[in-house]
C-alpha cells in the first residue's frame, strides 16, 4: 500500500515536513573584481593605476558607488638657462551614489605627460563609466618668442607661463582645476606655478629684484578625496623654475609643488622633480643647458572606485 496523505489534497511535503526549497532560490551574491580590492571602515575600494575594468556580478541589483577619476599631469616647461612654467595638475572628478547595473566598465588610467624642449607636453584623460577628467596642461617654455611656446597649456588645471611670458593665464577646467600662474615682462623671472585641483598656480616672481626671492613660483594646492574614497590629496600644480641670472642666490630653492603630487620647479641649475605617480601631479618646470632642460614629468593619474562592504 503506498504512502497516503494525512488529508485530501495535501502536497506531499506535509507528509516529510516542509520542502527545503519552497520555491525560491537563495540570492546571487554579487562578486565586484577589478584593480587594488582593499577595504576602509565600511567601504569596499577598488584603485587602478593602470587601464583595466571594473566588472560587476551577481547581486540583487544595481552597485551604488562613488569614485574619484584624476588625469595625467602635465609636464613642466623647459628650454634654455631661465625658468620653465610648472606643468598643471590633471583633472580631477568626484561622483557619488552612482547606480551600476551589473556589466563590465572600462577603466582608464592616463599617463603624465612627457618632458619636452619648450613646451612640456600634456598629460592624459583619465576616465570611468560616463566621467572623464581632462588632460593637465603642460608648462610653458622659457627662452621662447611670446606665443605658444611660452604659454602654458590649458587643461584640467593650466600650465605655468615660461620665463617673461606675460598674456592670459592658461585656464582651468571648470568643477576640475584651476588656472597656470602667469610670468611678469621682465628681464629675469621665474616660470609660473601650474594650477592644482584645489587653488590657482602662484605667478613668477622677478628675481632682479633686491633683495632676490629664494625660490620661484610655487604649485597650486591639490585637493582632499572624500573619506569614502580613501582619503588622501590629489591633482597638485608643478612648482615653476627659479629664473638662476647672474646675481641670484647661488643656494636658491626649488619652489614646491602643490600638495597632492606636484613636482618642485627646478632651484638654480637643480634639477625639477616629477609629479607623483597615481595622483595626477604637475611635473616642475626646469632650467639648465641639459637634456630636456631640467623639467619634470607629469604623474600618472588614478581612479577611485568604492561602494558598501557587502
Amino acid at each position: 500500500m503506498g504512502i497516503r496523505s494525512t488529508r485530501i489534497g495535501a502536497p506531499f511535503a506535509d507528509v516529510f515536513g516542509r520542502s527545503r526549497n519552497q520555491g525560491t532560490n537563495p540570492p546571487i551574491p554579487v562578486v565586484v573584481t577589478g584593480g587594488t580590492v582593499t577595504t576602509s571602515g565600511s567601504r569596499t575600494l577598488h584603485t587602478f593605476t593602470t587601464s583595466q575594468s571594473f566588472i560587476i556580478s551577481g547581486g540583487p541589483g544595481n552597485l551604488v558607488v562613488d569614485s574619484l577619476v584624476v588625469a595625467g599631469g602635465g609636464a613642466g616647461g623647459g628650454n634654455g638657462t631661465n625658468g620653465g612654467g610648472g606643468g598643471g595638475a590633471g583633472g580631477m572628478v568626484v561622483t557619488a551614489n552612482t547606480p551600476l547595473p551589473p556589466g563590465s566598465y572600462p577603466v582608464v588610467v592616463g599617463a603624465g605627460g612627457a618632458v619636452a624642449p619648450g613646451r612640456g607636453n600634456n598629460g592624459l584623460e583619465s576616465s570611468f563609466h560616463n566621467l572623464t577628467a581632462a588632460v593637465g596642461g603642460g608648462g610653458g617654455g622659457a627662452n621662447t618668442p611670446p606665443g605658444a611656446e611660452g604659454a602654458g597649456n590649458p587643461g584640467g588645471s593650466g600650465g605655468g607661463r615660461g620665463r617673461d611670458q606675460p598674456g592670459p593665464a592658461p585656464q582651468g577646467t571648470a568643477s576640475q582645476g584651476n588656472n597656470g600662474g602667469n610670468s611678469p615682462a621682465a628681464s629675469c623671472t621665474s616660470g609660473g606655478g601650474g594650477g592644482g585641483a584645489g587653488g590657482a598656480g602662484n605667478n613668477g616672481a622677478n628675481d632682479c629684484d633686491n633683495p632676490r626671492p629664494a625660490t620661484g613660483s610655487v604649485g597650486g594646492n591639490g585637493l582632499a578625496a572624500p573619506a569614502n574614497l580613501g582619503g588622501g590629496t590629489y591633482a597638485g600644480g608643478g612648482g615653476g623654475a627659479f629664473e638662476g641670472s647672474d646675481g641670484s642666490p647661488a643656494a636658491a630653492s626649488p619652489a614646491p609643488g602643490g600638495p597632492g603630487g606636484g613636482g618642485a620647479g627646478s632651484g638654480r641649475l637643480g634639477p625639477a622633480s616629477p609629479g607623483t605617480p597615481g595622483t595626477g601631479g604637475g611635473g616642475g618646470g626646469g632650467q639648465g643647458p641639459v637634456p630636456n632642460r631640467n623639467a619634470g614629468n607629469g604623474g600618472d593619474g588614478i581612479v577611485i572606485i568604492s561602494y558598501a562592504t557587502p
